[in-house]
C-alpha cells in the first residue's frame, strides 16, 4: 500500500540547465535534507539518503576541473530543483500522519525515482541528455583517480559501499537511466543509513571556490 503523497506528475515546471550556483544550491539542500532527517529519522530514512547525496554532490563540485561532468552536475541541479519540492510536501504530508502504516522508506524511494523517470524522459530529446547519463555512470563506478580525494567525505564513504554493494548484487554496473537501478540506489542507501544516526547538519561539506 502506498500512501497518498503528492502526485510526482504535479510537480513545479522544470527549469533550464544552468551550471553557475549549484554547490551552493546542493549545500542548502544538504542542511534542509537534514533538518527533516532528525525530526523524521524514526519513521523514514528517506531525507537522511537526501542529504548524504547532496553532500556527495557539493563535494563533487569541489573538485578540479568540473567541466569534466558539467553536464552530470546540471542533471543533478535540475533534478534535485524539481525533487525539492515534492520532497518538502511528502515531509509535512508524514508529519501530519501520512504513511503511517506502510514501508516509508520503499514507497518515498520509488515514488521518487518514478518522478526523476518522468523528468528524464522529458529531457531526452536534448542535445546534452546522453553526455548527462554517461557522465552520472562514469561517477557511479568511482573508478577514477579523481575519486579519492573524496573519500574524506562522510556521504561519498556511504555512496562507494552502497555502491560496490548493488554492483555486487546486480553483477554489472549500475546504470542511472535504469529506473530499477536507481531504486536499487535508494533503497540500499536508506538500509544503510538505518543503522546509523541522523545526518548531522554539521557535517555538510564546505563550499571551496
Amino acid at each position: 500500500m502506498t500512501p497518498r503523497f503528492l502526485n510526482p506528475a504535479q510537480a513545479t515546471p522544470v527549469v533550464p540547465f544552468a551550471s553557475d550556483g549549484h554547490p551552493f544550491r546542493f549545500a542548502d539542500r544538504v542542511r534542509l535534507y537534514a533538518g527533516l532527517d532528525e525530526k523524521l529519522h524514526s519513521k523514514t530514512r528517506f531525507f537522511g539518503a537526501a542529504a548524504v547525496t547532496n553532500a556527495a554532490l557539493v563535494e563533487l563540485c569541489s573538485l578540479p576541473c568540473p567541466g569534466r561532468w558539467r553536464f552530470a552536475v546540471d542533471y543533478f541541479g535540475l533534478i534535485g530543483t524539481a525533487l525539492e519540492t515534492l520532497n518538502i510536501k511528502w515531509a509535512r504530508s508524514i508529519e501530519g500522519g501520512a504513511g503511517a502504516k506502510v514501508d516509508l522508506d520503499s514507497s518515498l524511494v520509488t515514488l521518487e525515482q518514478l518522478e526523476v523517470e518522468r523528468l528524464l524522459r522529458q529531457h531526452q530529446s536534448q542535445h546534452c541528455h546522453g553526455r548527462a547519463l554517461e557522465q552520472i555512470n562514469w561517477l557511479l563506478q568511482w573508478v577514477h583517480p579523481l575519486a579519492r580525494p573524496l573519500t574524506h567525505c562522510p556521504g561519498i564513504r556511504i555512496y562507494r559501499q552502497v555502491l560496490a554493494h548493488l554492483r555486487a548484487r546486480l553483477g554489472r554496473r549500475v546504470d542511472f537511466a535504469l529506473l530499477e537501478d536507481r531504486i536499487g540506489i535508494g533503497h540500499a542507501l536508506t538500509r544503510s543509513l538505518r543503522e546509523l544516526g541522523p545526518f548531522p547538519a554539521s557535517e555538510t561539506p564546505p563550499i571551496t571556490t
